[in-house]
C-alpha cells in the first residue's frame, strides 16, 4: 500500500507512459488478430474502398459538369455581351460583343480546368467561338468543329428537358458535350475522355489494373488500358445495375454519372490484391516481436528528451513559487525547443527582476513630476499678480472688472487642480486658455489682443492638458511689453500629412521671435531648461508628445515675418 501511494498519478510521466501503452499494447493484440483474419477480408475491403474512391470521383465530375450548366445557362441569360451576341445588328457590334464575350470567357476559363473548350455558333453569321483550356492539334480541332457545327445543326434537340452531357465519337476518339440554344446561338462546352480518363490516378494497386469510361449502351469510350483479358473486358460491357461485384477473375466496379450518359469502370485483378498477403503476414510478426523491445526503448528516450526537462522547469518554478527570483535554469544539451524555453524563462526572470525596479522608480519619478507639474502651472508671480490686480480694482471699486478677473482665476485654478487626465477635450483646453488671457489682458491693458479659432467639429477632439496654455503663457511672457501691442492668434485645422490626417494647432505672436541658438535647439529637441526652470513647459510638451503618440506627433518652431515667433503642433487623428 505504501508503493502504490508514491505512485504520481498525475505525473506527466505516468501519464505518457499509460498512454504509450493503452495505445500500443491494443494496436499489437490488433495486429495479432488481423494478421489472421486479413487474408479472408481484404478482398471485400479493396473493393469497397476502390468504390469509395470511384465515387467520390465520380461526384467531383458531376459536381464539376453541373457548375459548368449552370455558369453556361447564367451566361445566356444575364450576360450582356452574349445577349450582344445574339441580337447585334451591325457587324462592329457584333465583332465588339464577340471580344468581349471571349475575355470574359478566357478570364472563367480557369475555374472549369474540367472542360477542353468553351464552343459558341451564332448560325446566322456561321461564326465559331471557341476558348481552350486544353488545345488539340490543329487537324483535330477542324474535325470537332465541323461534326459538333453538323450535329447541331441537324440532329441536336433538348425538347426532354434533361440537361445532360451527351457522348459522342469523332474519329477514334470519344467526347462528352453539352449545348444550350438561345435565339440562333448555341452556347456549350465539351470534354475529351481519353484526356478525363488519364488524370484518373486509381489504377495505382497494380499494374495489370485499368479504368474505363463506358456508353450507356455498354461501349468503351476511354481507358486505362491494363487488363489485357478479353473476358474482363466483355464483362465490364454487360454490368447494368450492380455498383461492384466480385468475379473470378477481377473486382470490377462501376460508378454512374448523374450529369452525363456515361459510367466510369475500373478492375482489379485477384492476382493484384492477394498479391502481397503472405509478405505482410511475415512482417506482421516481424513488428510485433520488435515492438516488445522498441516500446522499453522509446519510454527511456522520451523521458531523457521530454522528461527530464519538464522536471527541471518544475524545479525553477517552484523556486520563482518561493521568491527566489535569482534562480536559473542552468545550460544542458537539450532539443532547440528547450533550449529557447530555458533562455525565455530565464530572460523573463531577468525582466521581472528589472520591471520591479522599474516600478519602484516609476512610483518615485511620478511623484517628483506631479510636484514639478504643479510647481509649473501654480507660479507664484502669476498668482500676486493676479491678487495686485485685484486689489487695485478694488480700490477703483470696479466691481464689475473684480467679478470678471475673480471667475477667470476660479476656472482656472479649478482646471489646474482638479484635471488629472491624459487627455482634455480641446473644447475644455481653449476655455482653460481664454480664463488666463483675459486674466492677462487685466495685467497688460491694451498691450496686447488675441484670437482663437475653433472649428465647432473638432471641440471633442482629445488632446493632453495645457498643451495650448504652455505656449501661449510662454508668448506672454517672452513677447507681451509695455512698448508696442502685439498680436497672439490661436488656430486649430485639420491638415494632411504624409498621407494621414493631423490635427494641427497654430500658435503665432508679433514679439521679438526666437533667437537662432534658441531656434535651433528646440527643433533638434535639445533639453533647454535652464536653471530659472524656464522653457520647462516646452520641453514638458515635447516629451509628453513623444511618449503618448508613440513619435507620431512632433512640434515645429520658426519666426514669423516681419517680428514673432510661431509654434506649430502636429498630432495624429488616425
Amino acid at each position: 500500500m505504501k508503493i502504490i501511494k508514491k505512485i504520481p498519478y498525475n505525473s506527466i510521466s505516468f501519464k505518457l507512459i499509460t498512454t504509450i501503452l493503452i495505445m500500443t499494447i491494443p494496436l499489437i493484440l490488433l495486429l495479432i488478430y488481423s494478421n489472421t483474419y486479413a487474408s479472408q477480408v481484404v478482398r471485400s475491403q479493396v473493393a469497397s474502398s476502390y468504390q469509395n474512391i470511384m465515387e467520390s470521383y465520380m461526384n467531383q465530375l458531376d459536381r464539376d459538369l453541373e457548375n459548368t450548366n449552370m455558369y453556361i445557362h447564367n451566361m445566356i441569360a444575364l450576360d450582356d455581351n452574349f445577349l450582344s451576341i445574339e441580337q447585334s445588328r451591325s457587324d462592329a457590334d457584333y465583332s465588339m460583343a464577340k471580344i468581349l464575350f471571349v475575355n470574359d470567357l478566357k478570364q472563367q476559363l480557369p475555374l472549369y480546368s474540367v472542360i477542353d473548350a468553351f464552343w459558341v455558333y451564332k448560325i446566322s453569321k456561321q461564326d465559331l467561338i471557341s476558348v481552350y483550356n486544353y488545345r488539340p492539334a490543329y487537324t483535330k480541332q477542324l474535325d470537332i468543329n465541323s461534326y459538333f457545327i453538323d450535329y447541331l445543326e441537324n440532329n441536336w434537340s433538348n425538347e426532354s428537358g434533361t440537361y445532360k452531357w451527351q457522348s459522342h465519337k469523332i474519329g477514334e476518339k470519344y467526347y462528352i458535350a453539352y449545348f444550350i440554344k438561345r435565339g440562333d446561338v448555341y452556347f456549350g462546352a465539351w470534354i475529351d475522355l481519353n484526356r478525363l480518363n488519364s488524370r484518373i490516378e486509381i489504377s495505382d494497386l497494380g499494374p495489370k489494373s485499368g479504368s474505363w469510361f463506358i456508353s450507356s449502351d455498354g461501349n468503351i469510350m476511354a481507358n486505362q488500358w491494363g487488363l489485357a483479358d478479353n473476358q474482363i473486358k466483355e464483362k465490364i460491357s454487360t454490368i447494368e445495375n450492380l455498383s461492384f461485384e466480385n468475379s473470378e477473375d477481377a473486382v470490377i466496379i462501376r460508378e454512374k454519372s448523374v450529369n452525363s450518359d456515361t459510367s466510369l469502370v475500373s478492375a482489379i485483378p485477384n492476382e493484384t490484391i492477394l498479391e502481397n498477403i503472405p509478405l505482410l503476414q511475415r512482417m506482421s510478426w516481424m513488428l510485433i516481436v520488435l515492438s516488445l523491445f522498441v516500446i522499453p526503448v522509446c519510454l527511456y528516450i522520451i523521458r531523457k528528451i521530454i522528461l527530464i526537462p519538464i522536471y527541471r522547469l518544475v524545479k525553477a518554478m517552484k523556486h520563482i513559487q518561493n521568491n527566489n527570483l535569482n534562480y536559473r535554469i542552468s545550460e544542458y544539451k537539450s532539443a532547440d525547443e528547450y533550449i529557447l524555453m530555458n533562455k525565455t524563462f530565464n530572460r523573463m526572470l531577468s525582466q521581472i527582476e528589472q520591471l520591479k525596479i522599474d516600478v519602484y522608480e516609476e512610483k518615485i519619478n511620478k511623484q517628483h513630476e506631479e510636484l514639478q507639474h504643479l510647481k509649473l502651472q501654480i507660479n507664484p508671480h502669476f498668482f500676486l499678480n493676479s491678487l495686485n490686480i485685484l486689489y487695485s480694482l478694488a480700490k477703483l471699486k470696479d466691481y464689475e472688472l473684480i467679478k470678471e478677473l475673480t471667475l477667470s482665476l476660479i476656472k482656472y485654478f479649478q482646471f489646474v487642480f482638479r484635471n488629472k487626465s491624459t487627455f482634455v477635450s480641446l473644447k475644455d483646453e481653449v476655455g482653460h486658455t481664454t480664463n488666463y488671457l483675459k486674466i492677462q489682458e487685466l495685467r497688460y491693458l491694451n498691450q496686447f489682443s488675441y484670437t482663437i479659432i475653433v472649428p465647432t467639429y473638432l471641440e471633442d477632439t482629445r488632446i493632453p492638458p495645457l498643451l495650448i496654455l504652455t505656449f501661449v503663457e510662454n508668448a506672454v511672457k517672452h513677447a507681451v511689453s509695455l512698448d508696442e501691442e502685439i498680436q497672439i492668434n490661436v488656430e486649430v485645422k485639420i491638415i494632411e500629412k504624409k498621407d494621414a490626417p493631423f490635427l494641427n494647432i497654430n500658435i503665432v505672436d508679433t514679439g521679438v521671435g526666437f533667437s537662432e541658438e534658441l531656434l535651433t535647439k528646440l527643433n533638434s529637441h535639445q533639453t533647454i531648461v535652464n536653471e530659472q526652470g524656464e522653457h520647462t513647459g516646452i520641453w514638458n510638451i515635447d516629451r509628453r508628445l513623444t511618449l503618448l503618440y508613440d513619435g507620431h506627433a512632433y512640434l515645429e518652431f520658426r519666426n514669423n515675418q516681419p517680428s514673432g515667433a510661431i509654434v506649430e503642433v502636429f498630432i495624429p487623428l488616425s
